[in-house]
């Protein structure tokens, strides 16, 4: 299986949103968010991004 790879901080850079800005806008928990930003998170379930 291919890889995905986890480039939060250059999209938001980007757009210049912020984490709690994304949080809302997408559904995934800021804590989440926050750990993928971080690097602490290395991986993610795709229901994780796709809440239901």
């Amino acid at each position: 299986m291919d890889k995905v790879e986890l480039r939060i901080h250059e999209v938001m850079g980007r757009h210049r949103i912020k984490q709690s800005e994304l949080a809302a806008a997408s559904g995934v928990h800021y804590t989440t968010l926050s750990g993928v930003y971080s690097g602490k998170i290395k991986r993610l379930d795709l229901e994780t991004l796709a809440p239901a």
